[in-house]
C-alpha cells in the first residue's frame, strides 16, 4: 500500500495561514479514497493537527498518523524520515510533499521520492529524489494548468496532480533502486 507524507504546516497551510488550500486537500483526499496511507508533519502538537484537520478532512482527523512536536522526539533530526518509518512503509512505496527549499532538504535527506511545492527550482540542484517541482496540486476548475518547474520523469501532470501522477511519481524511484541491486525484480 502506498503512502503520502504530507507537510501539514507549509503544503496544506502555505507557511501558517489561516485557510487550508483547496488543491492540497483535494489531492489528499483522493490519496486517501485511493487507498493511500496518510502521515502529516507539522511543528504543531497532534492534538492541533487534529482539530484544525477535522474542519475539512474529518476522516483523516481521526486516522492519518500525525508527526507532530509532542510525538517526534526531539533528537530525531528528520520529521519525514520518522514518519515515514512510524508508517512503516518501504522508501519505494512512500511519496513526500514538501514546500519550499527547507522542504526540498527534508526530503531529500529522508532519501524519498518527492514532489515540492516552489515558485523556482531548489538552489541545490539534485533532483535525483525529487519527481516534481510544481506551483501548486491544481483544482479542477482552475483557469490554466499548473506551472511544472522540473519533471525529470516525464510523468506531465497537467492540467493538474492526480493520484495517478502520485503513482507515476513512485515507478521512478523503484527502477532506480533496481538499477542499484537494491530491490529485487520479483519484489517491483
Amino acid at each position: 500500500m502506498p503512502a503520502l507524507v504530507v507537510n501539514f504546516d507549509d503544503v496544506l497551510f502555505r507557511n501558517g495561514g489561516a485557510a487550508p488550500r483547496p488543491d492540497a486537500i483535494r489531492l489528499i483526499k483522493d490519496a486517501a479514497e485511493a487507498g493511500w496511507q496518510i502521515a502529516l508533519t507539522s511543528a504543531l502538537a497532534q492534538d492541533e493537527v487534529r482539530s484544525l484537520l477535522a474542519n475539512f478532512l474529518a476522516d483523516l482527523a481521526e486516522t492519518a498518523l500525525v508527526a507532530g512536536s509532542d510525538y517526534a522526539p526531539a533528537e530525531e533530526p528528520n520529521i519525514v524520515d520518522f514518519a515515514a518509518g512510524k508508517l512503516g512503509t518501504m522508501p519505494e512505496q512512500t511519496l513526500v510533499l514538501e514546500r519550499g527549499e527547507l522542504g526540498f532538504a527534508r526530503a531529500n535527506e529522508a532519501g524519498l521520492p518527492n514532489i515540492i511545492l516552489s515558485h523556482a527550482l531548489p538552489t541545490d540542484g539534485d533532483l535525483f529524489h525529487t519527481q516534481l517541482v510544481i506551483d501548486r496540486f491544481g483544482l479542477s476548475d482552475d483557469v490554466g494548468p499548473i506551472t511544472v518547474l522540473a519533471d525529470p520523469h516525464g510523468i506531465r501532470p497537467r492540467p493538474l496532480v492526480t493520484v495517478e501522477h502520485l503513482e507515476a511519481c513512485l515507478a521512478p524511484f523503484v527502477r532506480r533502486l533496481n538499477e542499484f541491486g537494491v530491490i529485487r525484480s520479483e519484489d517491483a
